[in-house]
């Protein structure tokens, strides 16, 4: 960690008036802000509620070996769940959280706070992450994590700096759920690109219905899908091949998929990971759709499988 020292103690004191009378401005607009409910957003929720904050999706799985179809309605629960000591927190609250500023700000914010670190632009590196966080019932970040979203040569670096940065944020107006502020989920993506001036960082909280844009996402616990239906091909297994299969695809308006194929070129791949991942993102359910300015889109995810053998 680098540590910056200074010998001008007056001009720090000198900044502090102005400083605070920007964090007062900006929390005193943030109180507006969180009184701003989209109607379509809150009707969501409520019918969400209403059913028990209960989904159902058709699954249709396909064995490439006995090229049979199976097909099964899948409940999935939406609902807050619990976290770390007893915290409730929510995937959907009637009124989401909102950075203080709104989402210019904080556009801005992590614009001017992202770093390049310096031996991925050495090398070249490019790539997106996904980064999703709490926003605590007091506004304070939590449980910060971030996931590869578009790959070009994506370095662990990149994930950490992105996760840092998000972690760095000021506290956020918390989300309200029957009046009350709750803990909620959020994501924003980060996108490292190589250019002439600085890094670019595009954010988007989720479920927000008054946000720019909107990324697809997949209806219920991705990764319990994944782990539930995903077989590790027995030619690779017996090789002893482990690897990542990026698989890339769209997310047409009614949420199907289509255009599913492998998105990085690793000549090392087991052929056999590379079909199983794409048979495995073919039997998904529908996912819900990406939104750009309010209206449903059609959207090119990329998802990072990774196989690796174990006891």
């Amino acid at each position: 960690m680098r540590k910056v020292f200074t010998s001008a103690p007056a001009i720090q004191l000198g900044l502090m008036a102005p400083l605070a009378i920007l964090f007062v401005l900006l929390f005193w607009q943030a109180k507006v802000i969180a009184q701003v409910v989209d109607e379509k957003h809150l009707v969501f929720v409520l019918e969400l509620e209403s059913k028990g904050w209960m989904t159902s999706d058709t699954v249709i799985t396909f064995n490439p070996n006995t090229y049979e179809e199976t097909m099964k309605i899948v409940h999935n629960n939406v609902g807050p769940e619990v976290v770390g000591t007893g915290k409730l927190v929510y995937q959907y609250t009637e009124v989401q959280p909102q950075f203080p500023g709104g989402q210019e700000a904080l556009n801005t914010y992590l614009k001017d706070h992202l770093k390049y670190p310096a031996a991925a632009k050495q090398a070249g590196a490019e790539g997106g992450a996904t980064v999703g966080f709490i926003v605590n019932q007091d506004g304070q970040i939590s449980n910060v994590r971030a996931v590869i979203s578009s790959v070009f040569n994506m370095r662990e670096d990149m994930l950490e700096e992105s996760e840092r940065v998000v972690l760095s944020m000021p506290y956020w107006i918390p989300a309200k759920h029957k009046g009350k502020a709750v803990s909620c989920k959020m994501n924003v993506l980060l996108n490292f690109k190589l250019d002439s001036k600085s890094v670019e960082a595009t954010s988007f909280p989720i479920a927000d219905g008054k946000t720019t844009l909107m990324d697809p996402l997949f209806p219920g616990n991705l990764n319990k899908f994944l782990l539930a239906n995903i077989k590790y091909p027995k030619a690779a297994k017996a090789a002893k091949v482990e690897g990542i299969v990026i698989v890339k695809f769209v997310v047409k308006e009614d949420g199907s998929l289509t255009e599913i194929k492998q998105a990085n070129s690793d000549n090392l791949l087991h052929p056999d990971l590379v079909k199983e991942a794409i048979r495995v993102v073919k039997a998904m359910p529908k996912w819900k759709p990406g939104m750009k300015e309010g209206k449903v889109i059609q959207m090119e995810y990329t998802l990072p499988i990774k196989f690796k053998l174990d006891k």
